[in-house]
């Protein structure tokens, strides 16, 4: 990918892009992705925004030496880079996983963070469920059937009738899944399967927060999420009928528009 750069720093290898003028907007990618995935959503957003995508640990070429990749450590780190890009305040947008170290973010730096954007992602901890879904996700990889856990999760992540119409996109995403460190990806796993239940910081907030949901979204409740949703004290929610749980390719335009009433509310704020 063009015009990408490497901070070096705090025994960590962080990889980021930068495009556009304007306000700040952190994009943060979700499992199985790197920042590649908003290649065409921030060529879009970057005519508004000064647009700042991450490798989120665990993925791309973030690399750190530890054992478990915790969304505080995540956290820890993109502020690191924000402080070395000399970004005091900025919109902040979390796709899935990448909601996850947002609203760590937010608890541990809401200097930092204007507004917020949960993108298909949640604020609650993983139930017992979820966290034996992990593990097996986890023995997949350590079973070398990683191919397999990538066909699986993408098969599930868009709308069944946009897998034909983004057969293109499908097919990047695929490539991009299968870039980043197997075991790099363990240790993603393991820190979302600890992550702690974060309601409290989207109800207590009177920051905006855009919830961006897909009516076709396998992985997340809407009725649960919407109940969250609808107690936040400045929320905006917006529906994407066509969409499943990669909103920002299946419906790009609605989107990206989406993130003008963000930058509105930090101004009027």
């Amino acid at each position: 990918m063009n015009n990408c750069h490497f901070l070096f720093h705090r025994h960590a290898c962080i990889r980021y892009q930068e495009k556009g003028e304007g306000f700040p907007l952190v994009l943060l990618h979700g499992f199985l992705e790197h920042l590649g995935i908003w290649e065409s959503f921030s060529d879009h957003l970057s005519t508004h925004f000064k647009v700042i995508s991450i490798d989120i640990m665990g993925h791309g070429w973030t690399r750190a030496a530890r054992n478990i990749f915790t969304v505080e450590f995540s956290a820890s780190l993109i502020n690191d880079l924000l402080s070395y890009l000399h970004i005091d305040r900025c919109l902040m947008a979390g796709h899935s996983m990448g909601g996850y170290s947002l609203l760590a973010m937010e608890e541990l730096y809401p200097e930092k963070v204007a507004g917020m954007c949960m993108f298909h992602s949640i604020p609650w901890g993983d139930p017992a469920e979820r966290k034996q879904q992990r593990d097996q996700l986890i023995h997949l990889i350590r079973e070398g059937k990683r191919s397999l856990l990538v066909q699986q999760h993408l098969s599930s992540s868009f709308a069944p009738e946009n897998m034909t119409r983004f057969a293109a996109e499908v097919e990047r995403a695929k490539n991009i899944a299968m870039e980043s460190d197997s075991t790099e990806l363990i240790s993603a796993i393991e820190g979302m399967k600890i992550r702690k239940d974060r309601t409290f910081v989207v109800e207590n907030t009177h920051k905006p927060i855009l919830w961006m949901i897909g009516e076709k979204d396998a992985y997340i409740s809407k009725e649960k999420l919407l109940e969250v949703a609808q107690k936040t004290k400045n929320g905006k929610i917006v529906l994407l009928p066509h969409s499943g749980h990669m909103g920002f390719i299946e419906e790009k335009e609605k989107s990206a528009e989406s993130f003008m009433w963000l930058y509105r509310q930090v101004l009027q704020g």
